[in-house]
């Protein structure tokens, strides 16, 4: 995942994330916009660390050596992000449904934005 791509990616999905949120926040109140809001760093943020792990990777693959705590770096970043949102949701400062309208902003955005980068390559 090239860094050019990471950055559109953020910027869409942070432009995206504002409409979403109101619309949220008008159909569900305030825990409902918390939710939203909470989802879509909380994707942004996996992606950061996906994009981290896949240039880690490229240079483990063109003949480089891996970090021997790789694994424990990985069950870290899962721990974090299902430990935020189950914090979230436990404290019912985010509504599940918001959370899931936040979170549901991001693949799209990959998608489409990964296959316009694929297009260009052809």
């Amino acid at each position: 995942m090239g860094p050019e791509l990471v950055a559109r990616v953020n910027w869409i999905t942070l432009l995206l994330l504002v409409p979403v949120t109101a619309a949220s926040a008008w159909v569900g109140g305030a825990s409902s916009a918390v939710g939203t809001v909470a989802g879509g760093l909380l994707s942004l943020a996996s992606l950061y660390w996906v994009a981290r792990g896949v240039r880690n990777a490229g240079g483990f693959l063109a003949g480089g050596r891996s970090h021997k705590l790789w694994v424990v770096a990985l069950v870290f970043r899962y721990v974090v992000l299902f430990g935020v949102v189950a914090l979230l949701l436990r404290t019912g400062a985010a509504h599940p449904l918001g959370l899931v309208a936040g979170l549901s902003i991001l693949p799209p955005v990959v998608i489409i934005l990964g296959l316009r980068a694929a297009r260009a390559l052809v």
